[in-house]
This record gives C-alpha cells, structure tokens and sequence, in this order.
C-alpha cells in the first residue's frame, strides 16, 4: 500500500482546495441572485423549524434549504447558479496565449474556462448546464419510475440530478482499483470472517443518482433501496474540489486515516469519526458499486465520489462490524483467499433473512438474524458527518441522525 506518499499528497492539494471552496462560499452572494424557488418552507431540521435559507450544519457559509418538510438528506442551494454576474473577458492571454472567450487553457484541462475582471474570482469555467425540461415539484420529477416511487416518494432516484452534474465514467481499472482498495484493508483486519468485496453496477447506479444530485451528505438508507434486492444498502461519500487524484486514493487516505480512530468494541475516539470506516468494515456486505460525478459551477467544480454498499450499517453494529478473532478466516477454510472469504458475485435475498454463509457460499436463513426491511422502520442505520480535519480531503457533511448510543444494561 503506497497510503502515506498518496495521503500526504492529497492533504496538500485538498487542504488548499477547501480553504479556496470555503472563501468561494462566503461570496457566492455576490456572483449569484439568491433563489428559492425549490426550497420547502418550513422544514425541520435538527430538531428546530425553519422558514428561511440557513447555513446551520456543517456547510460553511454557503445558504441551504430542505427539499422536504422533515429534513432526510435532500438540499439545494439558494444560488440561481444559472445567471451568474460573471463575465469573460473578450481577450486574455494564459502562459503568453491569447484566448478570446471559453476555452480548453492547458492541454490537460477538463472543462472550458476564461478570465474575467473580478479579482475574486479571476478564471471562471463555463458549464454546458441547461435548465431541466423535465416537470419537478421541489426537486422531485413527476414521472418518477413506479418501481422506485413504490418503495419511497421521495427515493434517491425520483430526485432530479443536478444540470450541473456530469457523470464521470468509471474505468474498469479503476473499479478495479476501488475493489483492491476496499480489499486491502478489510483483509488487513483479524476477523473470523471478512468477504471478499465484488463489483456491482446496480449498487454503482443508484450511487451515481446520489453523486449526480450534487449535495454533499446522505440520503437515508430505505431511499436508496434497490427494487431487485428489497435491501437497504450502505453508503460512503467524499468530496473534494482536487479533480485529479486517483479514485482509490480518496478512499485510502478517508479509511486509512479513520482507521486510527476506530477502538473494536468501542467505536469512534470521537462522535462519528470513524463511521466511513467501519461501514466498509462490516463483515458481510459481499458487494460495492461507485460513482464519480463532477459538478461544474461557474465559480468551481465539487467532485463527488459516492460508494454504496450491500448491506447497510446499522447503529448497533458499528462498534463491532465484524467478528474479532487471532485467526482471519476461520469461519470459511473452504474459501478463504488472502484473508478473506471469496464468494464471488454470490449474493442472497437478505430482505427474507436470507444470509451469505462465507465457508459454503451457499444462502441460508436465521429466523434471529435481521431481515425484513419493516423491523428498521426507524432508519436507524449510521448516518454520519465525515471528521473535522484529519483528512484534507474530506469536508464536513450534516448528519441526519446523531449517532445513537446504547442504551444501558438493566
């Protein structure tokens, strides 16, 4: 594992980023009109009502609002980032080329950008966003797919993607990379047994709706069911404006440094600082798919990588996501590979308690393990902010739910 050149690496270029995002929050006033077309007023969040735009949570000074009347996740911004007071200068040179308008400044630029007057913002990009033609009610489309309004009328899917958000494909080397990623440090873990972690694209899809919506923090997990599995999933998200660093390498430097934070039996050092962590920890989930979404504003691009998991994590597991033991892999001789259990792509119907069994790969069903989706009509899976600090590259997210603690023992 190359972790400490990559983390020092994106620590350096992120801590930079986000102190930039952060100064770009303060005046997003002055570049955009303020909107609030699509807020819902009022709307409760954290246990007090609103009936205006709030910065309350962990999104700096940049101005928010629900897009439910119970906050679940689902925000937008009260920017109009369509009608930006930007403008392009009509000639500027970069690195002694003259440019007039939008345009490609480097060879290895991704988007278009051009030079303007404004000394807060001197180089802009030019997004090819346009406004939806689709008809939406506070976000949400009104022709939202049967399957998905059935399990939730406000599922991740019925949501409108941001026109802001471009989808960035994900490479086979780089799935590949995510898996070996996830792989090495579930290996490196001493549980009776641990799952080999296999690509899904149904997992990798819904992730890409979440990414593609362009707010930074999650949506509850029976939002983001899957009609074919009828089982919550799991869900890792990070954020940064440094759109170069390698996929695997955010997830390296989030998990490897919360990693030092997590206590087995314990939990987190500090309230939710270790939560991405023991989410991928989690000993049987058997399945992972990723997105990668950029979102490109005029003032500044939010990337967004977003990996959900089968299965979700839930309050009561988090302390103990997988089974401690001297040995890894005692509980699966027949399939223990490097560590872990490789089942392959083998999956099992978890929403009629069927469960994976790593030493026979074969599903059978315990009536005292979880299993329908009614018995969690709570959500009461983690939902969590991502540490203050510690990795530059992670930016605090507002947190649906505090983190539940046990209750004592009577």
């Amino acid at each position: 594992m190359v972790r400490q050149f990559i983390v020092s690496v994106s620590i350096v270029l992120i801590c930079f980023s986000f102190y930039a995002e952060r100064v770009l929050a303060a005046n997003y006033a002055s570049v955009y009109p303020f909107d609030t077309s699509n807020c819902q007023f009022p709307f409760n969040y954290n246990g007090k009502t609103y009936n205006n735009c709030t910065t309350d949570g962990d999104n700096g000074n940049t101005l928010w609002c629900s897009l439910t009347t119970d906050y679940i996740g689902q925000f937008t911004y009260c920017y109009d980032f369509f009608k930006p007071s930007l403008e392009c200068s009509s000639s500027f040179q970069v690195n002694g080329k003259t440019f007039t308008g939008c345009s490609l400044l480097s060879k290895s630029a991704a988007y278009k950008q051009c030079k303007t007057n404004n000394t807060d913002f001197p180089t802009i990009y030019c997004p090819d966003a346009k406004k939806p033609t689709t008809k939406t009610i506070k976000g949400r489309r009104t022709n939202c797919e049967q399957k998905f309004k059935s399990i939730s009328d406000v599922h991740t899917k019925c949501f409108q993607p941001s026109p802001f958000a471009v989808k960035v494909p994900i490479t086979d080397d780089e799935k590949q990379a995510l898996l070996d990623m996830h792989n090495q440090y579930r290996a490196a873990v001493p549980s009776e047994h641990m799952f080999k972690l296999s690509w899904n694209d149904k997992l990798a899809d819904m992730a890409q709706a979440r990414g593609d919506l362009c707010v930074f923090d999650h949506d509850l997990a029976g939002n983001r069911i899957i009609p074919d599995y009828g089982w919550k999933n799991g869900q890792n998200l990070v954020w940064s404006t440094e759109i170069r660093l390698p996929l695997d390498s955010l997830i390296d430097s989030m998990l490897g440094s919360e990693k030092e934070r997590f206590v087995y039996g314990v939990g987190c050092t500090s309230p939710g600082s270790c939560l991405h962590y023991t989410q991928a920890m989690l000993s049987n989930i058997t399945h992972m798919g990723c997105a990668h979404t950029h979102c490109v504003y005029t003032t500044h691009i939010d990337r967004f990588l977003t990996c959900n998991y089968l299965q979700s994590q839930y309050a009561s597991k988090y302390m103990t996501p997988y089974v401690n033991s001297s040995l890894s892999a005692t509980k699966c001789p027949q399939t223990a590979v490097d560590g872990l259990c490789d089942c392959g792509d083998k999956s099992c119907n978890y929403g009629i308690g069927e469960y994976l069994d790593p030493n026979t790969c074969t599903c059978k069903v315990d009536k005292s393990k979880r299993s329908l989706n009614k018995r969690d009509a709570n959500d009461d899976d983690v939902l969590i902010a991502a540490p203050r600090g510690g990795a530059g590259n992670l930016l605090s997210k507002r947190s649906i739910n505090y983190l539940r603690k046990p209750k004592p023992k009577s």
